[in-house]
């Protein structure tokens, strides 16, 4: 008799949703997520993970970093929205984070949005009004890429 190992989890179209909330995010705050954290939830996660079923000789720490921040994400964890973006584009970007994919917005309408704030002029200045801070030293892009 044969054994199946549980299949992971679909993948749909609502987590490319996800992706381009958190890639609007980089672009409208001008800064890269990171999960180089050394918040006391952050470095919860990474005893936990630690802890748990990941051998960190074979992994290394930036992998043990890595995966207890995507636990963080997965438990309801988002980078925090700057104050001064115009309700529309938080809106947006929150729609694409919700935790429940089916929540989350069709592309189709998340292009609509943004072709309308695009023709906003006063929200496009809103926008580009504030600076961001400097990131803090030491902080990884946690893009697969860099």
């Amino acid at each position: 008799m044969h054994t199946y190992a549980p299949l992971p989890p679909r993948l749909t179209t609502k987590a490319d949703v996800f992706a381009f909330g958190v890639l609007l995010y980089e672009l409208l705050t001008r800064r890269l997520v990171t999960w180089n954290d050394d918040s006391a939830q952050a470095q919860a996660y990474e005893r936990s993970v630690r802890g748990g079923r990941i051998n960190v000789k074979r992994h290394g720490d930036e992998s043990i970093q890595l995966l207890a921040y995507a636990e963080r994400v997965a438990d309801g964890y988002r980078p925090p929205i700057p104050d001064h973006w115009p309700e529309q584009a938080i809106a947006l970007v929150e729609g694409c984070w919700a935790a429940e994919p089916s929540e989350r917005p069709a592309m189709e309408a998340v292009q609509q949005t943004l072709a309308a704030l695009m023709k906003d002029r006063r929200l496009l200045r809103q926008l580009e009004a504030e600076q961001p801070p400097a990131a803090p030293e030491g902080n990884t892009c946690a893009c697969t890429i860099c």
